[in-house]
C-alpha cells in the first residue's frame, strides 16, 4: 500500500519539517571558507565567518536574532548586550571577560570589529542561549541545533504481545507491508532546547478488519508534552487494501481518544468519535448534554468492590504509606494527609514552597525551594531547605538549609540523597539525616529523576533535559558514592520522563513502555528486557497477586507480572494522575468533573481486587 500522503493539514508542519531535516542532515561542503546552518537551514552573513585562535566569529546581530534574542550595542561602553527571557549576556568588545546574568565568565576569544561589523564567538553565544553546536571539520561546516530529536522504531505483534526495536531502514522497508496483528511504530521525541518544551510525533501503520472488510491504516500524532501528558492532534488515513486508494481521512484532538500504541484499540475509538461528530466536525452551538451518572465499575469481573470520594485537595507529588491506607500529597501551602479509611484530611503548613518528598520509617523528608530551577542558576547562587515531618504527630520536627537547589530527595536509614535542579552539570549530595551535614557528593545532570532501589544499596537516576535521555546507577554505602554503572545504550531506546522500580527490585519500568533489568552486575544492569504494549504515566505493583498496573489518560491497564501480558483494562471518567496498590486494593487518583458539577475536582477511586 502507498501510505505516501502528507498529513500536514492538521498542523504537523513544524515537526514534520524538522524531523525530516534532522534525520537526513545534508553534508554541506563549502566551496571556500566555513558555512553555518541552524536546524539544517543555511545561515548567511554579510561578513564571512572568520577564525581566530581556533574559534569562529560571526556578525552579532544575525546570530542573536536567529536564536530569538534581542541585541543592541552600547557605543559608549563598547559592550554588546543581548537578552532573551531571563537571560542577559554582556560582551565587551576586545575583552575575553563577559557576563551571563551577572556571572563573570572568561571565554577563549574576544568579540571584535572587522570591516565595520561587530563579530562575536559563535559557539559561546549559541550554547549560552541553549543551542547545541557541532563542527564538521571535513565539510568545514558548523551545525547549530535548537532542537534535539530522539527517534525510535518498533515492530509489534499484538497477537503475541511482542514489541521489538528495529532500525530506520527496517522500519522504512516494512512500512507498506504490515498485516493484521502487526504494527509498525515510528516515534520522534523532540526537545526545544531554547523554549524548553518537549514534543512527540508518532507514525503508525497496521491492517484492521472493520465490518467484515480489511483496511490499511496510517496514523500520525503530534503532541506537546507537558508533565508527560500529551495534548495535540491526530490524523488517520484509511486505504483500500487491494487498490491502495484512500477511502477515508479522519482528524481530531488527542484529548478525544485514549491513545494507545496498539492501534487495534485506538482506531475503532477514533472512528466511533468521528461518527458521533467528534473528529472531523465543526464546533456546535448546541448546549452540552447532561453529564452521565458516575460509573461504579463493580460489574468488572476482576474488581470485587468499588468506592470513590471527591476531595477539594490538590494532588501534586503524592505518596502512599507503605502499610496503611494514608496518602501524603503536597499543595501550595505544604503537606496534606488524607486517611483513606474515613476520608479525613489534615494539613501541615510549610515555610517555603514544597516540591518533592520521600518517606522513611516515620519521617517525611520534603524539599523546599528558595528560587526557581534554572540552567543558569550556578552553584554559588543555589540554596534550598529540607523539611522533616513526623508522620505520627504531623509536626515539623526540623528543617535545615542546604547549598544546592533541591530537585528531588530519597532516603535510607541514615542519609538523605538530594540532587540539584539547576546549574546544568551539578551535584547529587548525601546528607546526614539528623543534621543536614554534607557527607559526599558526585556529579549529576540537573533535574535528573532519582529512585532508590528496594535493596537500599544504589540509586537509579535518569536525565530529563538531555537528548537522548539516559539512566545511570550510583552505588552507595554508609553515605558514600562508591561506584556507578552507566547506561549501556545511547539513543537505542526512547525514555519518557517517568519511571519506577518494581517492588521486588528486579526491573525498571519506564513510561515509554520499556522494561529494563535492575541488577548489581554492571554487565546486565539497565539492559533491555521487553517493551509493554502501552505507554504510561503512572505504575503500581501488586506482586502478591502477581499483577502490576499502569495508567495513562483515563485508562488503567492490568498486566500479568510473570508474562508481562495485558489481562484487563478499565476506563475511568477522569484523567489519571496517580496509581497506588496496597493489600489487594488499587487506589486511583483522577482529575475530573463530577456529575452535577461544572468544576473539576480530584477523585480517589478504591478498587478491591
Amino acid at each position: 500500500m502507498p501510505k505516501t500522503k502528507n498529513l500536514i493539514s492538521i498542523g504537523l508542519v513544524f515537526l514534520l519539517i524538522v524531523s525530516s531535516t534532522l534525520l537526513t542532515f545534508p553534508r554541506l561542503t563549502a566551496a571556500s571558507g566555513i558555512t553555518v546552518s541552524l536546524n539544517g537551514e543555511p545561515l548567511t552573513f554579510d561578513q564571512g565567518v572568520i577564525i581566530k585562535d581556533g574559534r569562529a566569529l560571526v556578525p552579532m546581530r544575525k546570530i542573536f536574532e536567529a536564536l530569538d534574542a534581542t541585541v543592541h550595542y552600547d557605543s559608549e561602553t563598547k559592550v554588546v548586550i543581548a537578552e532573551r527571557n531571563d537571560l542577559l549576556i554582556e560582551l565587551p568588545i576586545g575583552s575575553k571577560h563577559v557576563k551571563v546574568n551577572d556571572r563573570d565568565i572568561e571565554i577563549d576569544v574576544a568579540s571584535q570589529v572587522v570591516n565595520g561589523r561587530t563579530l562575536v564567538p559563535l559557539r559561546f553565544i549559541s550554547e549560552s542561549l541553549g543551542a547545541d553546536v557541532h563542527y564538521d571539520s571535513q565539510a568545514r561546516h558548523i551545525f547549530i541545533m535548537t532542537v534535539a530529536i530522539e527517534p525510535s522504531f518498533f515492530y509489534m505483534d499484538t497477537s503475541a504481545n511482542i514489541s521489538e526495536h528495529i532500525d530506520y531502514e527496517q522500519f522504512e522497508a516494512q512500512f507498506s507491508n504490515t498485516h493484521t496483528d502487526q504494527e509498525l511504530v515510528g516515534m520522534y521525541l523532540i526537545e526545544d532546547l531554547i523554549g524548553h518544551k518537549n514534543y512527540v510525533e508518532t507514525h503508525q501503520t497496521t491492517s484492521l478488519e472493520l465490518d467484515g472488510e480489511l483496511y490499511d491504516f496510517y496514523m500520525i500524532t503530534f503532541s506537546e508534552l507537558d508533565n508527560n501528558k500529551a495534548t495535540g492532534e491526530f490524523a488517520i488515513e484509511v486505504y483500500d487494501i487491494d487498490t491502495g486508494e484512500t477511502v477515508d481521512e479522519i482528524y481530531g484532538q488527542m484529548s478525544d481518544i485514549a491513545f494507545d500504541q496498539n492501534l487495534k484499540f485506538t482506531i475503532p475509538e477514533a472512528l466511533e468519535i468521528a461518527g458521533q461528530g467528534g473528529a472531523n466536525s465543526e464546533p456546535s452551538d448546541e448546549p452540552a448534554e447532561e453529564a452521565e451518572p458516575e460509573k461504579t465499575y463493580s460489574d468488572e469481573d476482576w474488581i470485587t468492590s468499588y468506592d470513590s470520594f471527591i476531595t477539594d485537595e490538590t494532588f501534586r507529588e503524592t505518596l502512599l504509606h507503605p502499610t496503611e491506607p494514608i496518602l501524603y500529597t503536597l499543595d501550595d501551602n505544604g503537606l496534606v494527609v488524607i486517611d483513606l479509611t474515613d476520608q479525613s484530611v489534615e494539613h501541615v503548613t510549610l515555610p517555603l514552597p514544597a516540591e518533592r518528598m520521600d518517606l522513611y520509617d516515620d519521617k517525611l523528608y520534603i524539599t523546599m525551594l528558595t528560587g526557581e530551577h534554572s540552567p543558569y542558576r550556578w552553584e554559588e547562587d543555589q540554596s534550598g531547605e529540607i523539611a522533616v515531618v513526623n508522620i505520627n504527630t504531623l509536626n515539623l520536627s526540623k528543617r535545615f538549609e542546604i547549598d544546592i537547589d533541591p530537585y528531588g530527595v530519597v532516603a535510607d536509614e541514615n542519609y538523605l540523597y538530594v540532587q540539584s535542579g539547576s546549574g546544568q552539570w551539578t551535584d547529587i549530595q548525601s546528607l546526614d539525616k539528623d543534621t543536614g551535614a554534607l557527607i559526599d557528593s558526585t556529579m549529576i545532570r540537573e533535574r535528573s529523576i532519582n529512585v532508590m532501589h528496594p535493596d537500599m544499596n544504589r540509586i537509579y537516576t535518569m536525565t530529563t533535559d538531555s537528548s537522548p535521555k539516559e539512566y545511570k546507577s550510583y552505588h552507595i554505602k554508609d553515605g558514600q558514592f562508591t561506584d556507578e554503572t552507566r547506561w549501556p545504550y545511547h539513543g537505542g531506546y526512547t525514555l519518557a520522563n517517568y519511571y519506577d522500580i518494581s517492588s521486588d527490585g528486579k526491573y525498571i519500568f519506564n513510561g515509554s513502555g520499556g522494561v529494563f533489568h535492575a541488577t548489581q552486575n554492571s554487565d546486565t544492569d539497565m539492559t533491555h528486557v521487553t517493551s509493554l504494549s502501552t505507554t504510561f504515566t503512572s505504575i503500581a505493583f501488586g506482586l502478591e497477586q502477581n499483577k502490576f498496573f499502569t495508567a495513562k489518560d483515563q485508562t488503567v491497564t492490568v498486566y500479568d507480572y510473570s508474562t508481562f501480558t495485558k489481562e484487563n483494562e478499565l476506563t475511568l471518567n477522569g484523567d489519571i494522575r496517580h496509581l497506588f496498590y496496597q493489600d489487594q486494593t488499587l487506589y486511583v487518583v483522577t482529575y475530573e468533573t463530577p456529575s452535577g458539577s461544572n468544576l473539576p475536582k480530584f477523585v480517589v477511586h478504591e478498587l478491591e481486587l
